[in-house]
């Protein structure tokens, strides 16, 4: 019964003056134990599957409400699809000139990066512009694939084709 005995003011020894002992010590610590106790129960509650354990039945899907203007874009993408004498949405997707385009531009294509569009450059000083796409093939590191990759986002230009075969019949 230690515990509950009354501290004299007028003890000196040390041992008998811990505060640790005292019932409001215990208390306490009796508190943050039954505290931390919760928090594993309810961080494990958290983490398990309750449905697999209480056998509750699952959560239905949440109803995704459309905007009419949205759901009329997709109704006309669809009958697009399924028309094709239908016009198509033009497309985003910047065509590059390959007989006039920086070293920046040509490494924004797929498969083209910063040392092959300093060699399609070289290629294009050396031996004059490109007059079709599979030219690009005279370049070390382009293949057919690399040209099908290509092929949908260049452009040759009308105006430098016409300035090479001025250059070279005049």
């Amino acid at each position: 019964m230690r515990f509950f005995e009354r501290q004299s003011s007028h003890r000196t020894n040390t041992q008998d003056a811990d505060w640790t002992r005292t019932p409001a010590a215990i208390f306490a610590s009796a508190v943050l134990g039954v505290s931390a106790l919760g928090g594993l129960v309810w961080s494990w509650s958290r983490t398990i599957d309750r449905d697999a354990i209480f056998g509750a039945e699952p959560v239905p899907e949440p109803i995704l409400v459309l905007p009419d203007s949205f759901v009329e874009r997709i109704d006309g993408a669809r009958r697009a699809q399924s028309n094709p004498s239908a016009p198509q949405p033009m497309s985003a997707i910047k065509m590059i000139d390959l007989n006039t385009a920086s070293a920046g531009e040509l490494d924004l294509l797929p498969r083209i990066g910063p040392a092959l569009a300093e060699r399609i450059i070289a290629d294009r000083e050396e031996n004059g512009a490109y007059e079709t796409i599979e030219e690009l093939e005279r370049v070390r590191g382009i293949g057919p694939k690399t040209i099908e990759k290509l092929r949908a986002r260049v452009i040759l230009s009308e105006s430098t084709r016409a300035n090479a075969s001025d250059d070279q019949g005049g």
